[in-house]
């Protein structure tokens, strides 16, 4: 998918764009993850640019946000998706006044609502996070794979159990 976004993040991602499908909409992501840097240069290009934050403070820079594009969509084909997107807890640049209407930005944080708990307002970089750093699981513990591997074999391990003393009565 895209790189640098988090598991939790990418998983949500791939869902969105699955039900876009089922719905009849060919959506795509456009951009994912952006370093510090590459948030910092959009940032510059003004009133023009989709994005009302510089550096860090960006949930793109901390593999929380992705742009999505529907060729020739409309502005009710990205609400379709998130509306969907916004049921599931996401947050969507369509909603917003400031930058107003970024149609394609699709977040996902529901463990931090606001970015400045996560990276000061005014802080430069140095004093945030590292962003290139990885990112701490977020995904919920039973959808982790180790988790849901050794949950699977609990359960066999208890209906061969089940199935043995059955049969040896």
């Amino acid at each position: 998918m895209t790189k640098g976004l988090t598991p939790w993040m990418e998983q949500k991602v791939a869902d969105l764009l699955a039900y876009g499908r089922s719905i009849g909409i060919e959506a795509r992501v456009s951009e994912g993850f952006r370093t510090c840097a590459r948030q910092n240069a959009i940032y510059a290009g003004g009133s023009s640019a989709a994005t009302g934050v510089g550096g860090c403070h960006s949930w793109h820079v901390w593999g929380r946000a992705a742009d999505l594009l529907i060729d020739g969509g409309t502005r009710a084909d990205y609400a379709a998706l998130a509306a969907e997107w916004k049921r599931w807890g996401g947050i969507w640049g369509g909603d917003w006044t400031s930058p107003a209407d970024d149609w394609g930005h699709f977040e996902w944080h529901p463990d931090i609502p606001d970015i400045h708990d996560l990276c000061p307002r005014g802080a430069g970089a140095e004093a945030c996070p590292d962003p290139n750093e990885p990112w701490p699981e977020d995904r919920p513990l039973w959808a982790r794979p180790g988790v849901r591997l050794l949950g699977g074999a609990i359960l066999a391990a208890g209906g061969m159990y089940l199935a043995y003393s059955l049969v040896r009565r």
